[in-house]
């Protein structure tokens, strides 16, 4: 959020654009959750004339919400300055005590989906090999992308609800 907003006493809205999960795990204190893939201009209307800062994990959903935003007439909608990613790199534990964060149930995902492939390798099943190969290209094509769906799909998930 910028320090001119808070500042000047602008009275400044901050929204966590994040599912449920996600906000559950890591949010800014004060902080309004309305996901991405829920987006409703309903939701937004009571801050009408007020400044609306954005948030998620790396800004790529606060820049699609930002869009429809102003499509629909909100003059004063930022991204934050800093989104969640940053914050939970500096954390040494990001998530509630007992939780476990989408980001752990991804690795979790991907570290069966790797066994899985390595035990059908060596045990002679040598077509498991492809669900490593999916997993490399997948994993490259998202940080070129800087999205990642299975973890968006890993966030929509029932438990994560």
């Amino acid at each position: 959020m910028h320090a001119l907003a808070v500042k000047k006493n602008y009275n400044p809205v901050m929204v966590d654009v994040r599912e449920p999960a996600e906000y559950q795990d890591l949010h800014l204190y004060g902080a309004v959750n309305i996901p991405s893939t829920k987006f409703a201009i309903a939701d937004y209307e009571k801050f009408r004339g007020r400044p609306i800062y954005l948030i998620c994990n790396t800004g790529q959903r606060g820049q699609l919400v930002k869009a429809r935003l102003e499509a629909a007439g909100f003059p004063q909608v930022e991204l934050n300055d800093v989104q969640m990613q940053a914050y939970t790199e500096q954390r040494q534990n990001p998530g509630i005590e007992g939780s476990w964060t989408v980001d752990r149930q991804f690795r979790l995902t991907l570290g069966i989906l790797l066994l899985t492939s390595l035990a059908g390798l060596f045990s002679g099943q040598t077509p498991l090999i492809a669900i490593a190969l999916i997993i490399a290209l997948g994993l490259t094509i998202t940080a070129v992308i800087d999205r990642c769906y299975f973890k968006m799909l890993i966030a929509w998930m029932p438990w994560n609800r």
